[in-house]
């Protein structure tokens, strides 16, 4: 099953404990509107309705596993993400499973995102996301 190829997420992602004592904690549930060609990923990223961040990433079929790769780059707030995981089939449903780290912004912020009331995670950060695909 190819599994680059346009298609919609849903993640739930959770912030790891720094030292790793207590269980991770959830963060958020975001929502990703992929377009994939070629390997390359453009999209937007959205916290419910409300638009967060575009989306730029690679995705890279493994026929041999049924699976793929897939890295995520996106503005959480001021924070920006780079997750990574796995695209794969689990029972009927396409599932991702990944990690993410949070770096230092690179760009500002628009004037929409800093009036959002949104708890992205910290500079350094660390955490999973996993999700279905929608």
């Amino acid at each position: 099953m190819p599994f680059c190829t346009d298609s919609n997420w849903t993640v739930d992602m959770y912030k790891d404990d720094p030292q790793l004592k207590l269980p991770p904690s959830f963060l958020d549930r975001l929502f990703f509107e992929l377009k994939i060609s070629g390997g390359t990923i453009t999209g937007e990223v959205f916290v419910n309705s409300v638009r967060i961040s575009d989306v730029d990433g690679k995705c890279q079929d493994d026929a041999a596993l049924n699976a793929a790769a897939m890295s995520l780059t996106f503005n959480w707030g001021t924070t920006r993400v780079l997750m990574t995981g796995v695209a794969h089939v689990d029972g009927i449903f396409t599932r991702f499973k990944g990690r993410f780290v949070a770096f230092p912004p690179q760009i500002q912020p628009s004037l929409e995102i800093k009036r959002m009331t949104l708890i992205p995670p910290d500079v350094g950060d660390t955490g999973t996301g996993t999700g279905t695909q929608t």
